[in-house]
Parts: C-alpha cells; structure tokens; sequence
C-alpha cells in the first residue's frame, strides 16, 4: 500500500487548508448580500467586508510564499544532494562506457574495413567483367592477328575463381564476347585478303603506269629533241628570210621614198594650179557678178525713169479730169511727186519691198542715164 502524501495534498499541509477552507467560504458568504452601494452605509459595509476579503486573501498569499520559500531552499538541497550522490558513480560509468564505446568503433572500423574491401573487390570483378565486354569495340577495325590473341587469351584463362559470386556472369559475357571476336576476326581476314588483293592490283597498275609514263616519257623526250631540231632548222630559215626580206624592203623603202617625193611634187603643183583656177574663176565671176549687178541697176534706172513718167502722166490726167472746168491748166505739168510716192511706184512695179527699191535707188549711176526730152 502506497502511504506517499502526493504533491497537492503536500500544498494543502502547507497552506492548512482543512482548517481554513469552511472558514474562507462562510467569509465569502457574508457579503454575497450586497449588491448595489447606495448611501454612505452601504459604502461602509462594503469596504468592511471587502476589507476583510483582502485582509485574509494577503495571509493566504503570505502563507503560500513562505511555504514556496522552504520548498525552494528544499529543492535546491535535494539537487546538491544529487549532484554529491551522482559524482560518487559518475566517473566510473564514463570510463567503463568509453571502453565500451572504443570497442564498438574498433568494430564498426572492422566492419566498414571489410564493407570498402568487399566494394572494391567487386569493384575490380566488374571492372573486369565490363572490360571483357568492351573488347569488340575496342578491337573494331584492328588487324585479325591481334583480333586473334584476344580470342586466344581469352579461351586460355580460366581463372574463374577470381570472379567469386559473379563468375555465372563472367561466363556469359567471356562466351558472348568470345563468338563476336571470332565474327569479327573472320570478317577482317576477308577485308585484309581482299586489301592484299587490292594493293596487289594497285602495285601491279603503279609499275604497270610507271613503265607507261618511263616510256612515253622517253618518247616525249625524243620528240622534244626531233622538234627542238625542226624549230632550229627553222629558226636559220626565218633568219635567212629575214635578211633577204630587209634587203626588200630596204630597196623598197628607197623607191617608196622617191615615189613619195614624186607625188609630193606632184600634188604641189596640182595645188598650185588649183589655186591658180581657183582665183582666175573667182575674179572671172566677180566680174560677171559686176557686169550683172550694173546691168540690174541700169534696168531699174530705166525702170524709176518710166515709172516717173509713168506718174507723171497720171498725175497730170487726173488733174485734168479734176479741173474740167478749167481746160486752159490741164497744158500746164503736175507738181514732183514726193520721195515716198516715187519709192512706193518702183516697189510696186518690180513686186519688191519698199527697202530692196531703196537699195536699187542708192547704187543708181545717175550720169550714165540719158533722158529723152
């Protein structure tokens, strides 16, 4: 049976709560009454009874405080206690726990020693392994001999034993890689016979092509001598041609010289007689220019004389037409007719302008005209 007073029943020791807990209910009855504070002694009974109320609500608070108080001083004695308790054991446990601990890390380092080992150890077996697998590629377009020592090195290690739990795979894949490599060394035998076969055929096409260039070059050469011969040959030939033909031309070059001294003098006389005609026809025509231009300037003397007449006889009829009253002044001659009037009657009877009339009229010879009376 557990007689242990618990914690709150320790509080209530403390704080006497059996003697005081009627007492603190029937004190809070008393004033339950009060409700509303309405003259000077219902404020006295209020502050009386709430008086009371803080009165023993500050002992409680007090009472708890000192109770607080001893039960801190007691807890801080039951930790020293432990603490002097603890120390007594404490250095034993660690030391006994750090042999522990010392062994459990030998054997955790044992333990990844052997985890690293074995990862290495397959490490190696599979880097083993992928080499075998990559061999095909790696010996593609190798030489069948070399293809061939692999096949052979392969088909003679039988170290099996070195693949431990993966020689199942190593098998497989060295059987695998085994009939790819045999494949593969058939086929490059084929290519190389065929390449031999090639290089054969194309050693016997080089000798077959350097003989052929040996001899056309041979041939070249001969022709080059025969045609460096035939240009000589011709070379003397143009040359002898030249000279004969500078002899030619020296012998043609004097006679086209005095040929061209013979029609210089030639045309220089031609020119001389040209211009010689040539001046006798301008002044021949100048002449004739002058005897024309006279004769022109005669005809339209005679022509300004007739007009004159012409007008005047006008005139005077048609004064005498005008002036038929008086018959005796149709005897008597008209008055000169002016400048304009006689310019305007030339003009009129040859259809020229007034100008071209004037012009005649400037030129005129007058003490060449005879006037008849």
């Amino acid at each position: 049976m557990n007689t242990q007073i618990t914690l709150p029943e320790r509080a209530k020791v403390a704080l006497k709560s059996a003697e005081h807990e009627l007492a603190l209910i029937e004190l809070a009855a008393k004033s339950a009454d009060i409700k509303e504070v309405l003259n000077a002694d219902g404020r006295a009974q209020a502050h009386s009874a709430g008086m009371a109320l803080r009165n023993t609500r500050t002992s409680i608070a007090a009472t708890g405080k000192a109770a607080r108080e001893d039960a801190t001083k007691f807890s801080k004695a039951i930790i020293e206690e432990e603490n002097r308790l603890i120390a007594l054991i404490e250095p034993e446990e660690k030391r006994v726990l750090g042999l522990r601990d010392v062994w459990d890390t030998k054997i955790e380092a044992e333990k990844q020693a052997k985890i690293e080992a074995n990862r290495k150890r397959i490490s190696a077996i599979q880097e083993r392994i992928a080499a075998v697998k990559v061999l095909p590629t790696v010996l593609a377009g190798t030489v069948s001999s070399k293809i061939s020592e692999s096949i052979i090195s392969l088909t003679l290690k039988t170290d099996f034993e070195f693949f431990e739990e993966f020689e199942p795979e190593y098998k497989l894949v060295r059987s695998d890689v085994i009939n790819k490599l045999t494949a593969m060394e058939t086929n490059q035998r084929e290519i190389e016979v065929e390449e031999d076969s090639r290089r054969q055929e194309e050693a016997r096409q080089k000798l077959a092509q350097e003989q052929e260039s040996a001899r056309i070059k041979a041939e070249q050469e001969r022709i080059a001598e025969q045609q460096a011969k035939e240009r000589a040959e011709l070379d003397r030939q143009r040359a002898e041609q030249a000279a004969i033909q500078a002899g030619i031309n020296a012998k043609l070059e004097l006679e086209h010289a005095a040929l061209a001294k013979l029609q210089q003098e030639a045309r220089a006389e031609a020119d001389k007689l040209a211009a010689d005609k040539a001046e006798f026809e301008a002044k021949e025509q100048a002449e004739i220019n002058a005897t024309a231009l006279k004769q022109a300037e005669m005809v339209a003397a005679q022509a300004l004389v007739e007009a004159t007449a012409q007008a005047e006889a006008a005139a005077t009829q048609a004064a005498c037409v005008r002036l038929t009253a008086i018959p005796a002044s149709c005897t008597e001659k008209p008055d000169q007719p002016s400048d304009a009037e006689l310019l305007d009657a030339i003009a009129k009877r040859f259809h020229v302008p007034a100008k071209t009339a004037l012009i005649w009229l400037s030129r005129m010879d007058y003490s060449s005209l005879s006037i008849a009376a």
